[in-house]
């Protein structure tokens, strides 16, 4: 038996649902092998197909995406004309409502998000281009040796996948103050910003009380549809402008030269899998 593979095959940046956490971001390795039999060229698949074909199947059913676990009790989906709107409930009670057109969104038969499982679900999602070929595929998160955190966010003006208002990322983050990186205040950022969302005022309808709990519900027009998004203030940070990586940056940035007025300061903030942007404050 010949196996084929092909390691780190794409990345996947997504958003999912977490009875515990709430609203998560994060981003998996994908990786892939191809077991069966030799073609009449002696290959199982050419190299090109499979990854041509393979991982533009991964990143249209999943990729950018808000993964909803719809055998969760506490969800409930209603598909509209326009698109779906998802309610769902935290473990404290606290409500999250999504609204968006159908590509926004991927609907998964589980009770809860786990890497097992979103890998199977995608493995049986995907039609081989060639019979008698066996598909595995694995899911890993980055080893990131030092601090990250998990974030979502939309991006109205984006004519791709990022206008979804509920995708994330998992991402490291690097502080430097007079070139020296500052491991401390990379973990208090990494804890401050653990499974947040990043919006912006352009986007934000309301902040409003429910049953006690503050929410800032967020709405906005781009190329696919309109996108809306309700979720707990406490999981909230606003930036003035935009929340591009660009943005989320100089934020950072600023906010740590309050402290350091005097002091070079440089931040490499991260947008998933090794791309991101450097801000730096002289």
């Amino acid at each position: 038996m010949y196996r084929l593979f092909v390691n780190n095959l794409t990345n996947l940046d997504f958003a999912y649902f977490d009875h515990a956490r709430g609203l998560v971001g994060e981003t998996f390795l994908a990786s892939i092998e191809l077991s069966g039999d030799l073609n009449p060229d002696k290959m199982l698949l050419d190299f090109a197909e499979v990854k041509r074909y393979l991982k533009n199947a991964l990143e249209e059913l999943f990729d950018h995406k808000f993964v909803i676990p719809t055998e969760h009790p506490d969800i409930q989906i209603t598909q509209e004309a326009t698109g779906l709107t998802v309610s769902m409930r935290d473990s404290k009670g606290r409500r999250y409502i999504h609204q968006s057109p159908p590509e926004g969104v991927y609907l998964a038969p589980i009770h809860e998000v786990t890497l097992e499982q979103l890998a199977s679900l995608l493995k049986d999602s995907i039609k081989l281009p060639v019979p008698g070929l066996e598909l595995t595929l694995h899911l890993e998160p980055e080893n990131i040796t030092g601090a990250y955190y998990h974030y979502c966010h939309g991006l109205q003006q984006h004519k791709g996948a990022c206008q979804r208002i509920a995708h994330g990322h998992r991402s490291q983050i690097g502080i430097f103050i007079n070139h020296q990186r500052q491991p401390s205040q990379e973990a208090e950022w990494a804890k401050k910003w653990e499974d947040i969302y990043i919006g912006c005022d352009s986007d934000l309808v309301e902040v409003k009380t429910e049953e006690e709990v503050s929410y800032h519900h967020f709405r906005y027009q781009a190329s696919e549809g309109e996108y809306e998004l309700q979720l707990p203030s406490d999981n909230v940070t606003m930036l003035p402008n935009s929340s591009t990586i660009e943005c989320i940056a100089e934020y950072l940035a600023h906010t740590i030269k309050a402290s350091h007025p005097n002091d070079h300061v440089s931040v490499k903030a991260y947008e998933g899998i090794g791309k991101g942007t450097i801000f730096e404050i002289k």
